[in-house]
C-alpha cells in the first residue's frame, strides 16, 4: 500500500513539475524577455506556482504521514512488546509460566539472571525468551530509576533487590535485547527492513518536495545572492 501511494504521489509531482516548467516557459519570448508587463507576469507566475505548490503540499502530507507511521513501527519492533511474535501455543505457555518468571526476574541475583538469560538464548523456547526479556527488562528499568535517585557518592543500598551496578544493568540490558531479537526472529527483521525501506522512500519524497519548492520560488538563488553579497560565498 505504502509503495503504491509513494509511487502515485511521486508521479503526480513529476507531472506537476513538468506542467509548471512548461507554463513558466510560455511566459517568456524566444529572447528570454517576459511576454507580459510586470503586473501580468507576476499574476500569471503566481497562478502556475500555486498549482505546483498544491502538488508539493499533497506530497509532503503523504511523506509526513508515512514517515511518522514507519518510525512508530520501527520503534515498536525494536522496543515494543514482542508478544505478537508468539504463536497460540507459545502464548499459552507464556501465560502459564508468567507468575514464576516475574518472581524469578525480581528476586534472582544478577549472576543467576545472566545465566538464566544465556540458557534461554541458547535454546528455542520462545515463551521463556519472551518472559525473560519482559521481566528482566522491567528489573533493569527499575534499577535505572533507583540509580538515578541515589547520590553518585552514596554506597549501594544493601539488601535492595532493585539495586544493580552499572555493569550489571548494561549486561542484562544487552541480554534483554538479544532475547527480544530471538523472539522477533526472521519475521521481525523482515518487518523492520521493510519499514526502514518505506521510511527512506518517504524521506526521499519529502526531500524532493523541498528542493522543488525552493527551485520554484527562487529561494536557492536568493540565498546564494545573499551569501555572495555578505562575502560568505565565492564563485
Amino acid at each position: 500500500m505504502y509503495d503504491y501511494e509513494i509511487e502515485g504521489e511521486d508521479g503526480r509531482l513529476t507531472a506537476a513539475q513538468a506542467a509548471f516548467e512548461q507554463e513558466r516557459g510560455r511566459l517568456y519570448r524566444g529572447d528570454g524577455q517576459p511576454r507580459y508587463g510586470e503586473a501580468e507576469h507576476k499574476e500569471q507566475m503566481a497562478a502556475i506556482t500555486s498549482r505546483l505548490d498544491a502538488a508539493i503540499s499533497s506530497a509532503q502530507e503523504l511523506a509526513g504521514r508515512i514517515t511518522t507511521e514507519q518510525q512508530t513501527q520501527i520503534a515498536h519492533l525494536q522496543h515494543g512488546d514482542t508478544l505478537d511474535f508468539l504463536d497460540t501455543v507459545e502464548k499459552m505457555n507464556a501465560n502459564t509460566c508468567m507468575a514464576f518468571a516475574k518472581e524469578d526476574a525480581e528476586t534472582l541475583t544478577p549472576a543467576d539472571l545472566v545465566m538464566r538469560c544465556q540458557i534461554a538464548l541458547a535454546g528455542s523456547d520462545k515463551a521463556a525468551q519472551y518472559l525473560l526479556a519482559r521481566y528482566v527488562g522491567r528489573r533493569v528499568a527499575s534499577a535505572v530509576e533507583v540509580a538515578r535517585a541515589v547520590a553518585p557518592t552514596a554506597s549501594a543500598p544493601t539488601g535492595d533487590p532493585a539495586w544493580l551496578t552499572m555493569e550489571q544493568r548494561e549486561e542484562l540490558a544487552g541480554l534483554v535485547e538479544q532475547l527480544s531479537g530471538k523472539v522477533r526472529g526472521a519475521e521481525g527483521l523482515k518487518k523492520a527492513e521493510a519499514a526502514r525501506a518505506r521510511l527512506t522512500r518517504a524521506q526521499a519524497l519529502r526531500a524532493r518536495t523541498v528542493a522543488l519548492y525552493d527551485a520554484a520560488h527562487g529561494l536557492q538563488a536568493r540565498v546564494k545572492a545573499d551569501l555572495i553579497a555578505s562575502g560568505r560565498y565565492s564563485i
